[in-house]
């Protein structure tokens, strides 16, 4: 699989326009290690930078991140469409204990973009009830 230090190559496949600030961009990118709710990737435009955004499902086919416009790398990323290359590191950070919350009631809190970071902990807990 190796390291979440190396810079793959992911296509992207398809772009949502949630809002006018906000696209969700799903990621085809071969040998990805595995990643748990709650982590978060290096997305990588070329020439220009990278900027840390959440995973925000758990599929595994392709990898899912909603990204806010918020700077120059995410205006970058917002110029990308269908067919087009970017970087991709990680996965890094901590992430959500569910194994422990198996069998008990879960409240899930969440405002903003916080939605899409909380978003593959809710299919987790819908996919082991």
């Amino acid at each position: 699989m190796g390291s979440p230090f190396e810079l793959r190559r992911a296509k992207i496949v398809r772009v949502v326009e949630e809002n006018p600030r906000t696209r969700r961009f799903l990621l085809q990118v071969e040998n990805f290690p595995p990643f748990r709710p709650g982590q978060f990737n290096m997305l990588y435009v070329y020439a220009q930078g990278e900027v840390p955004i959440s995973i925000s499902s758990i599929r595994r086919d392709l990898l899912e991140h909603t990204v806010r416009f918020a700077g120059e790398v995410t205006e970058d990323l917002f110029r990308l469409g269908e067919g087009d290359f970017i970087g991709v590191r990680g996965p890094y950070g901590s992430c959500f204990p569910l194994e422990e919350c198996v069998g008990m009631d879960i409240l899930l809190v969440a405002g903003g973009l916080g939605l899409a970071e909380i978003k593959p902990a809710l299919e987790y807990i819908l996919e082991h009830r």
